[in-house]
């Protein structure tokens, strides 16, 4: 696909109509490793305020959470034993690069369509009547940028 990306429905600028689902926490999937399983706790909230979660998300969010857990466990393993492998008398690199790297590159792709990397919200804009973000999801304060609120105005 060439060009832009597009914005979730739920962001988009009210000009055009466009299907929108309910806005729904999906259930997270038995299946999600410990770390995706984490980091679904971790995002999931942070999404749900920003409105930008539907039940039909449910796969998506699970495929980024699951790539999470895999890039995780990946550089755990590079921790362990090192990015260089001792094989006989030949180095090679650790076949966890490979696999971080791959779940990486998925997390970056997968961070862009939530929102979830500072670019990505920046090119988001808030409906009009639609409440924005608290000022701070995890309990502490903004730095230096000041409370989103007011970025947020300025965007619109």
């Amino acid at each position: 696909m060439r060009g832009r990306k597009p914005k979730p429905t739920s962001l988009r600028s009210e000009k055009r109509e466009s299907v929108t689902p309910d806005p729904a926490i999906p259930t997270k999937p038995g299946w999600l490793t410990t770390e995706a399983k984490r980091e679904w706790s971790r995002v999931v909230p942070a999404l749900d305020e920003m409105g930008l979660l539907a039940e039909i998300d449910r796969s998506a969010l699970a495929m980024y959470c699951q790539e999470w857990g895999r890039y995780v466990d990946a550089q755990k393993e590079i921790s362990k034993y090192g990015p260089v492998l001792s094989i006989g008398r030949q180095l090679q690199p650790s076949p966890y690069l490979s696999i971080a790297r791959n779940a990486l590159k998925a997390c970056a792709s997968l961070c862009a369509e939530f929102g979830l990397t500072p670019t990505s919200r920046g090119r988001m804009r808030m409906p009009v009547g639609r409440k924005p973000p608290r000022a701070s999801v995890s309990g502490r304060r903004w730095r230096k940028g000041g409370d989103p609120r007011k970025l947020l105005s300025l965007v619109s």
